[in-house]
């Protein structure tokens, strides 16, 4: 579900859900960790765009009918540690990464796209971390957030779960440019091609250091947040919100 393809030496991730708002499966979760491991190898790669695919969105979130299938804490524990695991690994590759935010990047999704080192986003996207107000906790959605806009944002947007369009998410810095919706995949690969023309020693090592940081952030909150979530998910706190969205009517 996850496609790799070269752009001379770009390498194209496409997210590739059979559902087109793209929830992040358990299986696309688990490709990111040796795949992010693979591009940074990869010498003749200069850098790497993630999108959700034309007319698809980047990503609606985490695949809740796979979600339901972890029946035991054990199992749900070691999700919410893969999870960690993916972004840590997008984090690690020293090259450009840019993502290409069409449609929804809500929870999960969004917390992916902020891996990237810049975003654009189309002038009909939207963002969201919705996850307290479904009765789901959101420890790595907070870490994230903080690390990279601050604590009063963070609690903004966690806190009060607020849905933003892309100029309000340009506010916020989610996102650092907005496009038209036909020009997205074009303008982030321009804006890639631009970043992989910097000279490349002074990026890929000072990536590292800034990224490092988040990284170690991410492993500190590994296990609380695991913990959070399993307790969370087996109170059946969030039954309702996991049975609207599996029913349509999320």
């Amino acid at each position: 579900m996850i496609d790799v393809q070269r752009e001379g030496r770009i390498a194209v991730v496409t997210f590739r859900h059979e559902n087109p708002l793209n929830p992040f499966s358990l299986a696309m979760t688990r490709g990111l960790i040796p795949l992010g491991a693979e591009l940074e190898a990869d010498d003749g790669l200069d850098g790497v765009l993630l999108w959700g695919g034309a007319g698809r969105s980047f990503s609606a979130g985490g695949d809740f009918a796979d979600i339901r299938t972890l029946d035991t804490p054990d199992a749900f524990g070691d999700y919410l540690r893969e999870i960690v695991s993916s972004y840590q690994a997008l984090l690690g590759i020293s090259k450009p990464v840019v993502a290409a935010v069409g449609g929804h990047a809500i929870g999960q999704g969004l917390q992916v796209a902020l891996m990237a080192d810049w975003r654009l986003g189309t002038a009909g996207s939207r963002y969201q971390m919705p996850e307290l107000a479904n009765g789901v906790p959101c420890p790595l959605g907070a870490a994230i957030l903080e690390a990279l806009l601050g604590r009063a944002d963070m609690l903004h947007l966690v806190v009060g779960c607020a849905r933003l369009d892309a100029p309000e998410a340009r506010r916020f810095k989610l996102i650092d440019e907005i496009v038209p919706d036909d020009a997205l995949f074009a303008s982030a690969l321009e804006r890639l091609q631009a970043f992989c023309a910097y000279p490349s020693p002074a990026w890929r090592h000072t990536k590292p250091i800034h990224n490092g940081r988040l990284q170690r952030w991410l492993e500190e909150v590994r296990e609380p947040a695991a913990a959070a979530h399993v307790a969370s998910f087996f109170s059946g706190a969030a039954d309702e919100h996991f049975s609207r969205i599996l029913d349509g009517d999320g």
